[in-house]
């Protein structure tokens, strides 16, 4: 019953996200394919009567008969072929319609989902996902209907024209046929179930390696990558053998099924025909109907476990439609826009779900138009505030007011206008500069990028490429350097002319000159814009107007530079740290 409810679940988003005309196409796919069925079903009665016309010689051909049971088998035929026409663009339809709603899912859910998956093993539940239910609709639509429709009437033909003898045995080959068939899949799909799983990790894990080849490669993992892979693929291997197995057995049950069933059929008709209770056209209509029927018989065996092997598939994506997205708390307050930028954190807690808290008690305001300064060891939970302002991850407890409304009373997308981020872990996309500054907005002009460039001073470095904007940075920038890349992160933060600007660790791969000048621009650009700055380096963030040293989650010191450094506390020590070693280094 979950496998069916898992069906209709995602077959009433479908219906429900098409258009009128391709609900009238996918109505005219089964209208055809039952008409080319019962057709095809009633050709062997035609071709009894013709036969049975023929054997009396003193009658003339049934030339009326042989035209109608010519035109029924090319009707059928065309019919049969027609239904391919139509249905083509119906499949692809779905399966588009299907795929974009799993991606706006995928996208909307929330970060902790993501991090406690694997990407690749989510890109490969959702490919089995689509392609299982392009196999469940293919299988009952070209499958179950026609044989249905061609049992009920064939029993009707049978049950009308004959013995009774002759039903309960068709009927009886069958529901044995049929109870084999059904069995035999409930036990593969177990075996089916454990063979997925096996793949998905392989999948899982093979885009993880593949996505950080160049960290295998400098560390000479490559050997020890791919023995990962192969244990995964051999659990993998020994799934799939065993289900094998099982369907060999299924198999050959279900033939001997059929086999004993024509066997009887022909050896009572011979009988029947012999003692004149059967014309020679009875005779060949039965045996036609039971040949007849073999096919999609045997057709039905294939079907049905590649209905269950897509109806485990399905579950996969039926599991991921029910993760949760991205949600407000407060929906009557979801739309308030942000105006001001101002932040105030109140006594806010977090930590990921089974860990310890990542911060906790933090007080602090970031008054609009401000600047706050965010330093402490690596692990002391700042880039963790950068993620809460954006909603990557919910508050445990306390509260964020950004323009003194409760942050999970507006919503996602209000609080990612109007907040940009430059992290040091600079993220670009497999496409051209220009996207990459410009993406999240299609509004934006080639000049507006080109501002936003000469900003991040990246715009003189691209008109020296050959395809300037055009130029694909490949797999994740890395046909860029790290700075190159981490100013295209920083142009791609300035074209959104933000209410709250987040710059974390955003000059950390930049050399001290263009550093020096990129932070001009930023502070230049800032003016009068709410900015929160965290950094390792004292020197990027001396002239906010509020700085907050952290250690292990907490705000252990807060004031202004010149504030601090009286203090003499741990904000001091590292001043003075940094500064030595920059006069080492010099």
């Amino acid at each position: 019953m979950n496998k069916l409810r898992n069906i209709l679940k995602i077959s009433k988003k479908l219906w429900q996200k098409s258009e009128l005309k391709l609900k009238l196409r996918f109505a005219s796919t089964i209208i055809v394919i039952c008409f080319a069925s019962i057709l095809t079903s009633l050709t062997p009665v035609f071709f009894k009567e013709i036969i049975d016309t023929l054997q009396d010689f003193e009658s003339d051909p049934a030339w009326f008969l042989v035209t109608i049971y010519i035109m029924i088998i090319a009707t059928a035929r065309l019919l049969g072929e027609a239904r391919w026409a139509i249905y083509g663009r119906v499949e692809q339809s779905l399966q588009a319609t299907l795929y974009i709603i799993l991606f706006k899912h995928l996208v909307n859910l929330t970060m902790r989902f993501h991090t406690d998956h694997r990407t690749g093993s989510i890109q490969q539940v959702a490919s089995n996902g689509l392609m299982g239910y392009r196999t469940f609709l293919f299988n009952v639509i070209f499958v179950v209907i026609p044989l249905a429709l061609e049992l009920i009437v064939v029993f009707g033909v049978i049950l009308t024209l004959y013995d009774f003898t002759y039903l309960s045995i068709i009927f009886s080959m069958v529901a044995v046929y049929i109870t084999i068939v059904v069995i035999g899949a409930e036990r593969l799909n177990q075996t089916q179930r454990a063979a997925s799983n096996s793949f998905i990790e392989v999948n899982g894990r093979a885009y993880d390696y593949l996505s950080n080849v160049a960290v295998i490669k400098c560390f000479n993992a490559e050997k020890i990558a791919s023995e990962k892979i192969s244990i995964s693929l051999k659990l993998a291997v020994e799934s799939w053998s065993s289900w094998y197995r099982k369907r060999s057995l299924t198999a050959s049950l279900s033939a001997m099924t059929i086999l004993a069933g024509i066997s009887i059929i022909i050896f009572i008709s011979i009988q029947d025909f012999t003692s004149d209770k059967l014309s020679i056209g009875d005779f060949v209509l039965i045996n036609t109907v039971i040949f007849q029927l073999l096919r999609p018989l045997e057709g039905l065996s294939l079907s049905y476990r590649d209905i269950c092997r897509a109806l485990i598939y399905i579950e996969g994506v039926s599991d991921l439609f029910s993760e949760k997205i991205e949600a407000n708390k407060n929906r009557s307050e979801a739309r308030s826009e942000i105006t001001r930028g101002e932040v105030v954190f109140r006594n806010v807690r977090f930590g990921y779900e089974g860990g310890k808290d990542v911060v906790q008690g933090l007080n602090f305001q970031i008054s609009a138009g401000k600047i706050l300064g965010i330093v402490g060891p690596s692990g002391s939970g700042k880039s963790t505030i950068a993620r809460l302002l954006l909603r990557l991850y919910e508050t445990v407890d306390g509260r964020i007011d950004i323009d003194g409304k409760p942050a999970d009373a507006i919503s996602h997308e209000n609080i990612r206008d109007a907040i940009a981020i430059v992290s040091q872990e600079t993220t670009l996309f497999n496409d051209t500069i220009g996207f990459n500054i410009g993406m999240g907005r299609l509004s934006y002009s080639q000049e507006d990028i080109e501002e936003a460039a000469k900003a991040a001073e990246l715009h003189d470095f691209v008109l020296s490429l050959p395809n300037g904007y055009d130029t694909i940075v490949g797999q994740q920038g890395l046909k860029l350097s790290g700075g190159e890349r981490q100013r295209v992160a920083i142009a791609r933060a300035l074209i959104r002319k933000p209410k709250l600007f987040i710059f974390d660790e955003a000059t950390s791969s930049l050399d001290s000159i263009t550093e020096q000048q990129i932070q001009k621009n930023i502070l230049k650009i800032s003016r009068n814009i709410t900015t929160l700055i965290i950094a390792h380096r004292l020197s990027t963030v001396c002239h906010a107007d509020e700085l907050l040293v952290m250690d292990k989650g907490s705000i252990i010191e807060r004031g202004t530079h010149n504030a601090l450094i009286l203090q003499s506390g741990v904000y001091a020590k590292l001043w003075r740290y940094q500064d030595k070693a920059k006069l080492i280094v010099s």
